[in-house]
């Protein structure tokens, strides 16, 4: 489940402002922003969850979880 979580991850390293170190980013996480993304260090990010940079910049922190149904918006 983890090699699959990480080859999962591996085309967003090409679009996110940032991707730490193993992070675990599970199928049917919806991230939208591109650039304006920065996920940290062994961050969680749960099939379900949804993670919108628009206008503003959205940064999940090194060890923090965002379950499924968890929705993250930045504001103007």
């Amino acid at each position: 489940r983890r090699l699959i979580a990480t080859i999962l991850s591996l085309p967003r390293r090409l679009v996110l402002g940032r991707l730490g170190r193993r992070p675990r980013i599970f199928p049917g996480a919806r991230i939208h922003g591109g650039r304006r993304v920065r996920i940290g260090d062994d961050a969680w990010i749960d099939g379900g969850a949804t993670i919108r940079a628009r206008p503003g910049e959205v940064t999940i922190g090194d060890l923090c979880e965002v379950h499924a149904f968890s929705r993250i918006d930045s504001g103007g």
